[in-house]
């Protein structure tokens, strides 16, 4: 591919990610496996599957999963990266959730919150493991989405690197008589 730099690593980095807003994953390719990702699907606020996102929006992510047995000390994570492939944060299911799972079938949510990520596109990874201990499951840039800029406070700095996240951080100011 040519053209600047950034953009080409851009393509780089996403090639091969689905672009569908849906991913279907087949783990019959290991019968013996304790646990199994089936699907990750991208989620508007009318639960539409899509991989475009307003900016001014929040986006849900699902993951659907199962385990043949119980799995205790389980880790579920997600981790979002932006086009440079720089992680931009990851999240634990037991921030929310007791570590382990039971034997069966599940759908967790997660919701990145409107305002949040700056416009451009993103991959997501996804892994089970029992933390420093063993990986059950690991799919790498599975699937990408884009946050489109809808009007934002930043809209206006179009272009200009100023961020990856939103930072609503209050400003006070006291006005000084000389």
């Amino acid at each position: 591919m040519d053209g600047d730099a950034e953009q080409v690593t851009s393509k780089f980095l996403t090639y091969g990610a689905e672009h569908s807003g849906e991913v279907v994953l087949n783990s019959s390719n290991k019968p013996n496996q304790r646990f199994c990702f089936k699907r990750v699907s991208l989620l508007n606020l009318e639960e539409n599957i899509t991989s475009y996102f307003d900016i001014r929006e929040p986006i849900i992510i699902r993951l659907e999963y199962s385990a043949t047995q119980t799995i205790k000390d389980l880790e579920v994570s997600m981790r979002v990266d932006n086009s440079s492939g720089i992680p931009i944060f990851t999240t634990n299911r037991s921030s929310s959730l007791a570590s382990g799972v039971s034997g069966g079938n599940y759908i967790s949510e997660i919701e990145i919150p409107a305002l949040f990520l700056v416009s451009g596109t993103y991959t997501i990874d996804i892994a089970a493991h029992v933390p420093n201990v063993e990986i059950l499951c690991q799919h790498q840039s599975l699937i990408t989405f884009e946050i489109e800029e809808t009007g934002s406070d930043m809209a206006l700095y179009k272009g200009t690197a100023f961020g990856v996240v939103f930072a609503n951080i209050p400003w006070k100011e006291k006005y000084l008589i000389m």
